[in-house]
């Protein structure tokens, strides 16, 4: 048969107001609980036509406290689909995935920040990314009796990784 042409399909604006979305994890003890507030922005010109590009500015926090960014470009109608984004994250606690330290590192997280700075290109089915990691103060509680725990020397690399400020700057490209 014929292969008839898709419908062309034309978005103006998608708003997007104070969505919030959380995570909760019952399965480690503590409970793990985290999520982002307040995002809200636009997604400007969402189209079919292989050339066109939409417009993405998103903003909002995670855990109602740490900025989080989210900007590009993405054509995700199109048949050859493209993504050209970036996402922001700034100071964000770590402590709030503590549990998760103390059964699989063996330490608890008493102190910590992470900032993210993440970018992310897929055309003609290519990914490009680069990730930059911060990791600011990292400090591990008393150690844990986790059997799940790594045997690595996870106090000592993380002392290794630190700079004199106490910063953990890690840059990742894909």
């Amino acid at each position: 048969g014929k292969k008839t042409a898709p419908t062309p399909v034309d978005i103006d604006v998608v708003r997007l107001s104070k969505l919030s979305a959380t995570f909760i994890d019952e399965s480690i003890d503590p409970v793990v609980a985290t999520g982002i507030t307040d995002l809200s922005g636009t997604i400007k010109g969402l189209s079919s036509k292989q050339v066109a590009k939409a417009q993405v500015a998103l903003a909002g926090e995670v855990d109602e406290v740490a900025p989080i960014k989210i900007q590009g470009q993405i054509n995700p109608l199109s048949e050859d689909a493209y993504t050209h984004l970036t996402f922001l994250f700034q100071g964000v606690d770590l402590t709030a995935v503590s549990p998760y330290a103390g059964k699989y590192v063996g330490y608890p997280i008493t102190k910590g920040k992470l900032s993210l700075d993440l970018m992310y290109q897929v055309s003609k089915k290519q990914l490009v990314g680069e990730n930059k990691v911060l990791v600011d103060q990292l400090t591990f509680g008393e150690k844990t009796d986790s059997p799940d725990a790594t045997s690595l020397p996870v106090r000592l690399a993380v002392g290794l990784l630190k700079d004199r400020r106490g910063r953990i700057d890690i840059d990742l490209p894909v």
